[in-house]
């Protein structure tokens, strides 16, 4: 009302004077000596202060940091990118958020193309490949890897071990629940003492790290939709099979809930899937788990196959608006290839390097009291050579999405049907994936610029 009421002369002056102060405020922010570091992680944010203010000559550091959650990040991000405010000058991005800034012609996409900085210094032979694969499209490398994220599985040697299973002789999912079968007797109120695995169908980030694990893949060549192929619907029905029957072999335990938590202090579940990114969570959320539990490589879902997986995963992007990249790109480094940053990576999250040359550095051969004095960071090391691709289309989300909506379905019939085994289950699977990879394929079509250099 107050805008309306005004003459038009003096809501003229006064929009040129909104947008005066806006550009104003903008060229002051891109003038500041400071740089701005995004970041969504408060652990990753404590870990940086020290690299950053010992490098820096100034009497502060040249790095000021901003902490937001992810969801603010993205925006402003995007918004940074499409409309040319003032955005960050370093930033770090998680692995599902990323896809988003694949989706046009690669002139177009707001990050720096790393590429060229990352072969002529030899980056590309100190880290490892598949690190490097949520960053990549076309070809071309937009960020440095933080991680590689390889999975092992946590178990509770406590009661295992008191059965008298050795699970040392699990090669394979089928020998897993095989040997934990008999821990699965029911108690008195007809409900199984114990659940050997805690998985959820509904849970992406799960399903598309078993799928991986078995060898399935959203996408084939050249990031084109690959849904329906045959190793995907086994592997679907498979996990599906898992979760069917009146004692079954996996129950929903989401991480960072209180009733997750539960089911795992009180031995109900007796084994997770491990990130390595989990070990410390742990440690603070379920310090009663401390010394009876132990880590082992996966099962794997045939005879030799591949016995861990990767979940999750962040990267450090240098917009292609920053104020200077050659300083971006030298704080980049020194945040995240060093070795002083790569021992302090471990020591307080867990994570392991994606710099293979530091991984015979002794912080991974520390015996560790929580998992019954294993030496946890040399398995994951072990497992991180051996981690599967990850793809990077900007359709992944939407496609992993279409995936779980297979799997919901592909349950509810096999409960309609009452069936129950893998190979019950493979037909509708197929039928289920192609509708999915249908709707993948269209969502495709309406992008046009994916297959343009």
């Amino acid at each position: 009302m107050f805008w309306k009421s005004l003459p038009l002369a003096a809501r003229i002056m006064l929009g040129l004077a909104v947008v005066t102060s806006i550009a104003v405020a903008a060229r002051s922010t891109s003038d500041s000596p400071h740089r701005e570091f995004w970041l969504f992680s408060r652990t990753h944010l404590g870990l940086y202060e020290p690299l950053l203010a010992s490098w820096s000559p100034r009497s502060e550091p040249p790095f000021r940091m901003a902490l937001l959650s992810s969801v603010v990040l993205e925006r402003r991000l995007q918004s940074s990118f499409f409309s040319g405010t003032p955005g960050p000058d370093l930033v770090e991005i998680e692995r599902h958020s990323m896809s988003q800034f694949f989706s046009g012609p690669l002139r177009d996409v707001g990050f720096a193309d790393l590429t060229d900085r990352i072969r002529s210094e030899g980056l590309d032979r100190d880290i490892l490949p598949a690190s490097f694969s949520p960053w990549t499209s076309r070809g071309r490398i937009f960020g440095l890897p933080h991680d590689v994220h390889p999975v092992l599985l946590a178990y509770r040697a406590d009661i295992v071990e008191a059965a008298g299973i050795d699970l040392s002789q699990a090669a394979t999912w089928d020998e897993f629940f095989a040997l934990l079968r008999p821990l699965q007797k029911l108690g008195p109120d007809g409900v199984p003492l114990h659940i050997p695995l805690a998985f959820s169908i509904s849970d992406p980030n799960q399903v598309e790290a078993l799928l991986l694990q078995g060898g399935g893949s959203l996408f084939g060549a050249a990031d084109r939709p690959a849904l329906d192929s045959a190793r995907n619907a086994e592997i679907l029905a498979a996990l599906v099979s898992w979760t069917l029957g009146a004692a079954p072999r996996t129950v929903e335990a989401d991480e960072f809930t209180a009733s997750g938590n539960r089911l795992k202090l009180e031995g109900f579940i007796l084994a997770a899937l491990m990130p390595d990114w989990l070990t410390e969570t742990w440690k603070v959320d379920l310090p009663g788990l401390g010394g009876k539990v132990k880590l082992m490589p996966l099962p794997a879902w045939t005879e030799g196959g591949l016995r861990t997986t990767v979940m999750g995963g962040t990267m450090l992007g240098i917009p292609r608006n920053a104020k200077s990249l050659d300083e971006s790109w030298e704080a980049a480094k020194r945040l995240y290839l060093g070795e002083a940053a790569a021992v302090a990576l471990f020591d307080k999250t867990g994570i392991v390097t994606p710099v293979s040359c530091y991984w015979g550095n002794p912080v991974f051969d520390r015996s560790d009291p929580y998992f019954c004095g294993q030496t946890a960071g040399r398995l994951y090391v072990q497992a991180a050579a051996r981690v599967p691709v990850r793809p990077s289309s900007p359709l992944n989300n939407f496609a992993l999405a279409r995936f779980s909506d297979a799997a919901a379905r592909l349950r509810a019939f096999a409960e309609r049907e009452r069936l129950s085994r893998p190979g019950e289950l493979i037909p509708e699977a197929a039928r289920l994936l192609r509708d999915a990879q249908a709707a993948v394929s269209r969502q495709a079509e309406h992008n046009t610029f994916l297959a343009a250099p």
